[in-house]
């Protein structure tokens, strides 16, 4: 368990956050045991979805969304309104979908994730640095936790707004890795 208060916060929605150890650190204190994963980490078999349960629409592959359909064109109006139907569904029924055609190019994806990599692979003591500020969900950390017996998800959390602008927290924003701003 972290230390009370290394990632504590209230946060008036949820009330008090409640701080844990990081799966990074988890792994990294038991890598040579054969410790088995926290319980708190693992979902009831009622949790835990099928592919049987599911609608049939929600059994195929993960949505992709088109952006170059998104765009208004000439003549085009009938793709951007199937593609606005795609991208509808695609939040109601999965709440999240691949974009394709958007413009950005690998090199500066792969860049991205180079960068969060590093931010990631930091001592824990410089991420906690970003630990969420009182009544914010932004910055490093578990910031959803707020009962002892809830199941945990396996992962650590690093979250950023960029938008809107007011939302934007540059005090959160890391100084290393150097090229993060």
């Amino acid at each position: 368990m972290a230390a009370a208060g290394a990632n504590s916060f209230v946060n008036p929605k949820w009330g008090n956050v409640i701080p844990v150890e990081s799966v990074q650190e988890l792994l990294k204190n038991h890598a040579h045991s054969h410790e088995a994963v926290p319980g708190r980490y693992i979902r009831s078999q009622q949790e835990r979805p099928t592919t049987s349960s599911l609608p049939v629409s929600l059994q195929t592959a993960i949505p992709v969304i088109d952006m170059e359909k998104l765009s208004i064109l000439p003549g085009q109006h009938d793709h951007r309104q199937q593609e606005m139907l795609r991208l509808s569904m695609a939040c109601q029924d999965w709440g999240f979908f691949q974009i394709v055609n958007h413009g950005i190019p690998h090199s500066l994806i792969d860049e991205i994730k180079g960068v969060a990599k590093e931010f990631f692979n930091l001592p824990l003591q410089e991420k906690q640095k970003y630990a969420p500020q009182e009544g914010d969900v932004q910055g490093y950390g578990k910031t959803f936790v707020i009962a002892e017996d809830q199941t945990l998800d396996w992962g650590d959390l690093f979250a950023l707004a960029l938008m809107p602008q007011s939302l934007k927290n540059l005090t959160l924003w890391p100084t290393v890795p150097t090229n993060f701003r």
